[in-house]
């Protein structure tokens, strides 16, 4: 296959499994370009100012979707495309394939723009001095500068020592709108000085990432941020009382929730004078996580099943200490069965507990059978009336 005719697809081909130098390509690549769309561009230039081995194929495939990508490469910069190539690739293992991916350009880039000096965002005098910095600074420049902010180098070397990353993080909800990237620096900044003064071994908790979690819930409780909660004193104590209002408000949601079905499942309480014991379902969120601390195990993880109604949670306690936990019964309604019962440290069910049990999904069946053969018999009699 000749490349006047495919090299488009030796373009595809040599982005999804890496680096080819232009001796890795067979035949002459830009001989075989004489006639194509890609005749003038600049490919004899990047192959020959090109340090490091020439990624043919990615350039030719960022060319055919940014074509002004060749004024960066007659300017000189031919380095900075191919290290932005390297950049922009992702493998996903050894055994994997390197995947080029175009998508990601407009992060070093703009690619609306002719002009070198306005692909790469900055003054005809200040080109140089961009170019010298690590491609990752470049990168993070244009994402902020796609969100509306300018980035100092100075700037840049302080969101570095916080992760580029996590700023990404940070600033990629509708939150960013509300922040400006020094003031953020500086709080942030004071934040971990001060967390590290108060805890001996730092572990970095106080992030960008951590900061917006923080505002995530400031939002969630107010549907909005107020100002004065947008940069709270301290962040540390700001994020854990948003935590524990949110954790109050989902708890007090699920109660009522849980309230009504308890209402519903009261039909389902027994009590054996015999053996002492009684069953009733959870009545209330709190009751809940009480069962699952005082019995240790996790039957609070149930509460959302249990108030949309997916599951069934019932009590089993001593007749004279009704108010202490002793045993925990999940209920398949549909199909009448025990999903399990479970005591301390889900310890098996004693004898008499097993017993208990029996004698409660027998009373369980007749109650059923007889409400079913109520509401039969009223049917039959509304029908005999009509």
């Amino acid at each position: 296959t000749s490349w006047h005719t495919n090299w488009h697809v030796k373009a595809t081909y040599s982005a999804q499994f890496g680096r080819w130098t232009y001796e890795e390509f067979y035949g002459d690549i830009l001989e075989g370009l004489v006639g194509t769309c890609a005749e003038n561009c600049a490919l004899d230039v990047f192959l020959r100012d090109c340090e490091e081995a020439a990624q043919v194929g990615a350039y030719l495939q960022i060319w055919c979707k940014v074509p002004q990508i060749e004024n960066l490469v007659r300017s000189g910069y031919s380095n900075f495309v191919n290290k932005m190539i390297e950049a922009m690739s992702h493998s996903s293992g050894y055994y994997s394939p390197t995947r080029f991916y175009v998508g990601t350009l407009s992060c070093y880039i703009d690619t609306k723009k002719a002009k070198p000096h306005e692909m790469l965002r900055v003054e005809k005098c200040k080109v140089k001095e961009l170019l010298k910095s690590p491609i990752e600074y470049i990168a993070f420049r244009g994402y902020m500068f796609a969100k509306g902010f300018t980035v100092t180098t100075e700037q840049l070397k302080r969101f570095q020592s916080l992760g580029f990353a996590n700023f990404q993080y940070l600033f990629s909800s509708e939150n960013y709108k509300l922040l400006t990237p020094e003031r953020t620096l500086n709080y942030l900044e004071r934040e971990r000085e001060r967390y590290a003064k108060r805890h001996k071994n730092f572990n970095n908790l106080i992030s960008p990432t951590y900061f917006k979690d923080y505002l995530d819930m400031t939002r969630q409780l107010y549907g909005n941020i107020p100002p004065e909660l947008l940069y709270p004193k301290n962040l540390e104590e700001a994020h854990n009382r948003a935590n524990q209002l949110i954790k109050d408000k989902e708890s007090a949601e699920l109660t009522a929730k849980i309230q009504k079905r308890c209402e519903k499942l009261l039909w389902l309480s027994f009590a054996d004078n015999e053996l002492g014991l009684e069953i009733f379902p959870c009545p209330t969120h709190g009751e809940l996580i009480k069962e699952g601390e005082q019995l240790s195990h996790c039957v609070a993880s149930y509460a959302k099943r249990y108030a949309n109604g997916d599951t069934i949670i019932l009590f089993i306690r001593k007749s004279d200490e009704l108010d202490k936990p002793y045993f925990t019964l999940e209920y398949n309604e549909k199909n009448m069965y025990v999903v399990q019962n479970r005591g301390r440290k889900n310890c098996d069910r004693t004898p008499q507990v097993r017993e208990f049990e029996k004698r409660w999904l027998n009373y369980i069946k007749e109650t059923k059978e007889n409400k079913n053969g109520k509401q039969s018999r009223e049917k039959t009699e509304l029908r005999a009336g009509a």
